[in-house]
């Protein structure tokens, strides 16, 4: 891959149905990967809408042929990682490969991610996370 097109998962004005043609105009337009960013709570405007891109990638997958599909960075702390592991086993069997996963441990006091987590520290969070998450992916 050269170049991917990083795309907003949410906002006030931005539709899911947007997001979606975007990816598909991504591919005719020549990018060789789509990827969407991965937040609990989109960061501007009042409640603006929050999509899961994960479920937006299986979208994109439908009505694409070539471009890989991933998010920027989906942080592993404030994922399940079973989920995750499925979510992306998922697309990339939908996409016929395409799937790319990229991981770190992220924010965890922004938008409340830690709403559900027990304490434990970010990176030691995020190896547990990525020791599970493995396993389905291999």
């Amino acid at each position: 891959m050269r170049h991917g097109l990083e795309i907003s998962c949410g906002g006030a004005s931005v539709s899911v149905s947007t997001v979606v043609e975007l990816g598909e105009l991504a591919e005719r337009a020549g990018w060789d990967g789509v990827f969407l960013e991965d937040y609990l709570i989109h960061y501007s405007g009042d409640d603006p809408f929050t999509y899961d891109p994960w479920l937006v990638l299986a979208a994109v997958a439908g009505r694409t042929g070539r471009v890989r599909l991933g998010t920027t960075v989906t942080a592993l702390p404030r994922r399940r990682p079973a989920k995750l592991a499925r979510e992306v086993l998922t697309l990339d069997h939908l996409s016929a490969g395409r799937a790319t996963v990229a991981v770190g441990v992220g924010e965890l006091a922004a938008a409340g991610a830690t709403w559900w987590l027990e304490f434990v520290p970010a990176g030691e969070a995020a190896t547990m996370r990525a020791a599970v998450a493995r396993g389905p992916l291999r």
